[in-house]
C-alpha cells in the first residue's frame, strides 16, 4: 500500500476535486481521516505523520502541500496572490493566504510581515506588489513559520512511515525537480490531473454546484453549461464569473441560462479556422461577424494553437496573406491540370486522386508548389471553388500593398476589413 498519494494539477479547482474523489475511495468506515489546514501545517503535519491512530487501524492524513513545494516561477505566485486579494471576498482572501504561504516557502523567507513582504517582492522581481503583500501578511492567520520541519516529516513518512497511515497530498504545479516530488515518485503515487483535460469541465461544474449550495442558490445545469462555454472552462475566469453570478442571485435565488448570458461577458477565444471556412463559402454576414470577433481584442487561436507574441493581429494578417497565396496556387493548378473542384470530396479521395496531380513540379521549379502536409491544401481546394484565379491574384497584390501601408500609417484593422471586403 502506498504511504503517500500526491494529486497535482494546473489549478487548485482540479486538484481539489480529484483529491476529493480519491478521499472518497480510501475513507472507509474503519478509516480515521485527519484533514490539516494550511495555517496548521507546520505544527500539525509532523505530529500527524509520526503518531498512529488510537481508534483505527487505517489512517488518512490529508493536506495541501503547495506551500512546501513552492513554484518554479515565484513571480506567478505573487501575481495570483495579489489578484486573489484584490477580489476582496472571503474566498479571495483564503486563496491569497494560500499563494502567499507557497511564495514564502519557495523563497525560504521568514521574519516580520514588513521584512517578508519586502524580501518576497524583491526576490520575485515584483516590486510593485510589495504593498499588497504586506497587507496579506499582516492579515495572514498564524505565524510566518519555517516549513522545513513539515517537509522533512513528509520525506521521512514516504521513506519509512507508519504502517496503515496514508498521506493524501495536494499541490498546484509543484516543481518536478524538487526533493519532495522525487520522493513521491519513488515511494508513492503521483496523480497529475493536468493530463486529463477532458475532465476539467466536470471538475468546474462540481465546484459550481458546491459553491451554489453553500450560498443557498439554485443553479440550473444549463446555466453551468453556459458559464463553461462563455469562459471556455478557464479556471480563473470561471471562478470569477461564478462568484459574480452567485452574488447577483443572493441567498435563496435562482440562476438560469438567460441570467448567465446577461451577466457574463463572452470571453471565448476566436478560432481563425472558422473565419477562413466562412471566407471560403463567401458568406459575407458570417465572415464579417467572425472578423469583428478577430478585431475585438480577444485571444486568437488556430485550432488548439494560440497565437502568441506582442501582436497576434499581425500574426492573423500573415495567416490571411498565406491563405490567399495558397488559394491562388490551388486555383491556378486546377485550371492548368483541368481538375474540377468538388468541395464535397473526402480527404481520402483528395489525397489519392487530386493532390498528386496538383503537387507535380511545375517548370522552371524542380519542387512542388504544394509543399508540406496535404491537409492544408485539401482545405484550400475546398475553399477555392468560389474564387477565380483573377480575383485571388488581385487580392494577393492588395495584401502586399496593405503590408507596406500598415508599416507606414494605415491601421491594420482597416486594411484587413478592406481585404476581406474584396473577397466576399
Amino acid at each position: 500500500m502506498d504511504r503517500g498519494i500526491l494529486v497535482t494539477g494546473s489549478h487548485e479547482f482540479f486538484v481539489d476535486e480529484a483529491a476529493e474523489e480519491i478521499r472518497a475511495s480510501l475513507a472507509s468506515p474503519e478509516t480515521e481521516v485527519e484533514r490539516i489546514s494550511d495555517e496548521d501545517l507546520a505544527d500539525r503535519l509532523p505530529i500527524a505523520l509520526t503518531h498512529g491512530s488510537l481508534f483505527a487501524e487505517k489512517r488518512l492524513v490529508e493536506a495541501d502541500l503547495s506551500g512546501l513545494f513552492g513554484r518554479e516561477s515565484p513571480g506567478s505566485l505573487v501575481e495570483e496572490a495579489v489578484e486573489a486579494w484584490n477580489k476582496d471576498t472571503p474566498s479571495g482572501r483564503r486563496e491569497a493566504f494560500k499563494k502567499t504561504r507557497a511564495l514564502l516557502s519557495a523563497l525560504r523567507i521568514q521574519g516580520s510581515p514588513e521584512e517578508a513582504a519586502a524580501a518576497a517582492a524583491r526576490k520575485a522581481n515584483r516590486p510593485e506588489a510589495a504593498e499588497t503583500l504586506l497587507e496579506i501578511l499582516r492579515a495572514l492567520p498564524g505565524p510566518i513559520g519555517d516549513a522545513a520541519p513539515a517537509a522533512s516529516a513528509v520525506l521521512e513518512h514516504l521513506e519509512r512511515g507508519l504502517a496503515g497511515t496514508i498521506l493524501l497530498a495536494r499541490a498546484v504545479d509543484p516543481p518536478k525537480t524538487s526533493p519532495l516530488y522525487q520522493a513521491f515518485r519513488k515511494h508513492g503515487t503521483i496523480n497529475d490531473v493536468s493530463s486529463r483535460p477532458e475532465e476539467f469541465a466536470r471538475f468546474l461544474a462540481s465546484r459550481a454546484k458546491k459553491l451554489a449550495a453553500e450560498k443557498d442558490v439554485a443553479l440550473d445545469p444549463a446555466a453551468v453549461e453556459a458559464l463553461l462555454r462563455l469562459t471556455e472552462a478557464d479556471p480563473r475566469r470561471f471562478d470569477s464569473e461564478l462568484e459574480k453570478v452567485l452574488a447577483w442571485a443572493e441567498s435563496g435565488g435562482r440562476v438560469r441560462v438567460r441570467d448567465v448570458e446577461a451577466l457574463v461577458a463572452d470571453g471565448r477565444s476566436e478560432d481563425l479556422y472558422a473565419f477562413f471556412d466562412s471566407l471560403g463559402r463567401r458568406d459575407r454576414a458570417e465572415t464579417f461577424h467572425r472578423l469583428g470577433r478577430v478585431l475585438s481584442g480577444r485571444a486568437l487561436r488556430a485550432g488548439e494553437r494560440e497565437l502568441k507574441g506582442d501582436d497576434p493581429l499581425r500574426g492573423f494578417f500573415a495567416m490571411f496573406f498565406a491563405e490567399v497565396r495558397r488559394l491562388l496556387i490551388v486555383r491556378a493548378r486546377c485550371e492548368e491540370t483541368r481538375t474540377k473542384i468538388d468541395p464535397s470530396i473526402t480527404y481520402g479521395t483528395y489525397t489519392a486522386r487530386v493532390h498528386p496531380r496538383l503537387s507535380e513540379p511545375v517548370g522552371p521549379f524542380s519542387s512542388s508548389l504544394l509543399d508540406s502536409s496535404p491537409y492544408p491544401w485539401y482545405k484550400c481546394y475546398q475553399r477555392a471553388a468560389k474564387f477565380s484565379a483573377a480575383e485571388l491574384q488581385d487580392v494577393l497584390i492588395a495584401c502586399a500593398e496593405a503590408d507596406e501601408a500598415t508599416k507606414d500609417s494605415v491601421p491594420l484593422p482597416d486594411a484587413l476589413a478592406a481585404l476581406v471586403g474584396m473577397m466576399v
